[in-house]
């Protein structure tokens, strides 16, 4: 079967598209097209939500039974480890709290309870809590305590000036935790009221404990912004999901009005529009009432939205895919661009080898690391880019995709 034809089934089943399959149309799959189908649904998280979907439309007895039965245990195991992850969770939250330490949840253990409304339905691969950033210091403390190490040595006032959260906490048997002071990184051009989310968030419980999430509307955004960022990056069908599932769980209470203000306050408006757009052209339950007038009233470059879509079905599909890595190298017309950027990712920084490859950054040892860097990227890259400069019918046109994504990245963070 036609590649495009997995990723459209898989984006209908899972509730973005226009419509769920009809009978017939499964009908019409094979069991090595369910299999790529369910391929992609692991590869994508979102296999547990796929089972659920085909289960509540009385799909399942239509596909083949060892389908059935893989997506029914992904459920299942996903059921059991969020069960314990919400109970560490818990653990963690009150902790902070009878330190005196104020925590947001954010993401995923707040959608799977509250927007899902089944935590079976959202893997989580880690737990993210938001903390103020005057009380880092004690949040590692405090983790310190409970067992958690950081899974690297870290300074917390140089780590602030890179990265919106620190190095992840690790713990035998138990999910990384991230600690946020932020939800963007300091170089965005976006301006984000951290001050305004703590004001403005709302109580979730999880096992008799009292924990804060985001509103609505602050939610929105931040999934937005996370969403934009995975689906350039090709990962992004679990936060469409995500916000598919937060449209339709607040459709009652959102205050679209409120939610365009604060996008203009913050400088979003363009991951806004962006996403919802994206939503209405998939054919999303979500996209009615409100949201198409606030589309209406804010358009979108239509050629981002159709490259956007493009990108999607393209990295959805069991199909070839180019990372961003090769875009950017065979995006210059001249060959010196193309050199410099080479010698650019052959070449990093001590700091970025010694993140990617766990080596102290003041060892003498990190210098054999750059012809391993090297060999690396000769692997990752090698073929594909052999196949770019023969001009291969299949790879130059994903490349001119993956070129256009980077064209609609650098629209994104203009402001």
């Amino acid at each position: 079967m036609n590649p495009t034809i997995i990723g459209e089934t898989l984006i209908s089943c899972l509730g973005l598209g226009a419509g769920y399959p009809a009978a017939d149309e499964f009908a019409e799959l094979s069991p090595a097209d369910w299999d790529r189908i369910v391929r992609q649904a692991i590869r994508f998280q979102v296999a547990p939500l796929l089972y659920h979907r085909l289960k509540a439309a009385g799909s399942e007895t239509v596909i083949p039974l060892p389908v059935t039965r893989k997506l029914r245990e992904s459920y299942h195991a996903n059921a059991l480890k969020n069960m314990h992850l919400y109970e560490e969770l818990s653990t963690i939250v009150r902790t902070f709290q009878d330190h005196g330490l104020a925590v947001i949840v954010l993401k995923g253990a707040h959608l799977a309870k509250v927007v899902y409304g089944n935590i079976a339905l959202r893997r989580m691969c880690d737990l993210d809590l938001l903390v103020k950033r005057k009380d880092l210091a004690a949040a590692v403390k405090v983790l310190s305590g409970i067992g958690y190490h950081p899974a690297r040595p870290f300074e917390i006032e140089e780590v602030c000036t890179q990265s919106r959260h620190l190095p992840p906490f690790v713990k035998d048997k138990s999910v990384p935790i991230e600690i946020h002071w932020h939800i963007e990184p300091p170089d965005t051009p976006f301006t984000v009221d951290i001050d305004g989310l703590w004001q403005r968030a709302r109580p979730m419980v999880v096992n008799d404990v009292q924990m804060p999430v985001l509103s609505p509307e602050d939610l929105m955004l931040h999934l937005c912004l996370h969403a934009v960022q995975h689906i350039l990056e090709g990962v992004g069908l679990r936060p469409l999901c995500d916000l598919t599932e937060t449209m339709k769980r607040y459709q009652a209470e959102m205050d679209w009005q409120k939610l365009l203000d604060r996008s203009r306050e913050w400088g979003t408006d363009r991951p806004l529009y962006l996403m919802l757009s994206l939503i209405r052209e998939l054919g999303g339950q979500a996209a009615s009432g409100n949201l198409l007038d606030i589309l209406k009233s804010n358009p979108v470059e239509p050629q981002f939205v159709a490259g956007l879509k493009a990108h999607t079905m393209m990295k959805t599909s069991d199909c070839l895919a180019l990372t961003t890595d090769v875009a950017r190298f065979w995006r210059p017309e001249s060959p010196t661009e193309r050199i410099a950027l080479l010698v650019k990712k052959a070449f990093p920084s001590r700091e970025y080898l010694a993140r990617i490859y766990q080596v102290p950054q003041d060892s003498a040892r990190i210098y054999f690391y750059y012809p391993v860097r090297m060999k690396d990227l000769l692997l990752r890259y090698g073929y594909t880019l052999w196949r770019l400069f023969r001009r291969d019918a299949q790879v130059v046109p994903l490349a001119r995709l993956e070129s256009s994504q980077l064209a609609l990245r650098d629209w994104l963070m203009s402001r």
